[in-house]
């Protein structure tokens, strides 16, 4: 998937001695879920204001943003190292207003003013956007007592905003002892028996 400019990037970065946890994935990959619903919202409350939308139409634009658990997100990519995770945001906000919109007015919506005032809110909104995301996430990680450091990268020309999101491994006092694969388990630990 190639971005486009007004995409914003998102990087999510694993750091742990050894193996790396499900746990510690799931967690991240939901705060960044949370982080991006909460934005979802932010946006059809501003763009409501902004285009002076109906108060319904509002009001079934939040409820349908629930639809859309889990696919805020859409992954693009990885990297080996740690663990890599890279996805761009799902443009849920602009696809539930404009779709909640459309069947309102049914014919010739796409034509209208209020189709490309709505389109320049979005686009002129984006670095907003991923300052929202990156100071709602440090909020929610540090909740979580985790040790995490986020960086919002605003766009240059043709380029996307960059969120890049680095989750160190727990302290070693808090850490269980390392469990190995079965395989690892199994096959090269002759000491055992």
């Amino acid at each position: 998937m190639s971005l486009y400019p007004s995409d914003i990037e998102i990087h999510v970065h694993l750091h742990e001695d050894g193996n790396i946890n499900s746990k510690a994935l799931l967690q991240a990959l939901d705060t960044l879920e949370t982080s991006l619903y909460a934005s979802d919202r932010q946006d059809i409350e501003f763009a409501s204001i902004e285009l002076d939308v109906p108060a319904v139409v509002r009001d079934a634009c939040l409820e349908r943003l629930r639809r859309y658990r889990h696919d805020r997100l859409i992954l693009t990519g990885d990297r080996h190292g740690s663990i890599e995770i890279i996805g761009v945001v799902a443009g849920i906000s602009y696809f539930v207003l404009n779709k909640t919109i459309v069947e309102s007015f049914k014919k010739g919506y796409e034509d209208t003013e209020l189709h490309n005032n709505m389109r320049q809110f979005f686009k002129k909104s984006i670095d907003d956007k991923a300052l929202f995301i990156s100071e709602n996430l440090r909020r929610v990680f540090a909740n979580r007592k985790k040790d995490v450091n986020i960086k919002a990268l605003s766009s240059s020309e043709n380029k996307s905003d960059r969120i890049i999101i680095d989750i160190s491994s727990e302290p070693k006092s808090k850490k269980k002892m390392q469990i190995r694969s079965l395989g690892e388990e199994l096959d090269n630990d002759r000491t055992r028996g």
